[in-house]
């Protein structure tokens, strides 16, 4: 059984992210929005910043405390999400292919997808190491391989 969790650095990353979105949406209200008057600009740059110190607090740790990639034997349980949970179960012999995303500074911010493409269903995984990332796929085209050797060595029989 492997089991691979979400990049820590990831959630680091994304909260770099809000904060940066939070900085570019204040300055733009401050700066073109001139025909309000400062209260109302005020009180929308509050809820902004509300909204993005909910996210970081809610949202953000929720996904990463509840998602998880499981290889067992011949099948595949992705779990997780960021408002519903869903998990979903795939046996590996349904896998058409995998591809790995890797961003340029994937290593440094773990923002690296794994999609899985099968049978009619697509699970895409978020957020994982470099290295989980490649494991997966690797795992993955690993058992494909040897199931189509097993597959073909039982027909030639």
């Amino acid at each position: 059984m492997k089991k691979f969790l979400p990049a820590k650095r990831a959630m680091l990353t994304l909260y770099l992210l809000m904060a940066v979105i939070g900085l570019f949406l204040n300055a733009i209200l401050y700066r073109y929005v001139t025909m309000a008057p400062d209260y109302v600009i005020t009180i929308i740059s509050q809820a902004v910043w509300g909204l993005i110190l909910l996210v970081s607090i809610f949202v953000i740790p929720h996904y990463f405390l509840r998602a998880k990639f499981v290889i067992v034997g011949d099948e595949i349980t992705a779990a997780g999400g960021y408002f519903t949970y869903r998990t979903d179960h795939m046996r590996i012999g349904a896998v058409k292919s995998v591809s790995v995303i890797i961003t340029p500074f994937g290593t440094f911010t773990g923002l690296n997808f794994v999609v899985i493409n099968a049978l009619g269903a697509r699970t895409f995984m978020s957020f994982y190491k470099k290295k989980d990332a490649e494991a997966i796929a690797d795992i993955i085209n690993k058992r494909i391989r040897e199931m189509a050797k097993d597959t073909n060595s039982e027909e030639k029989k």
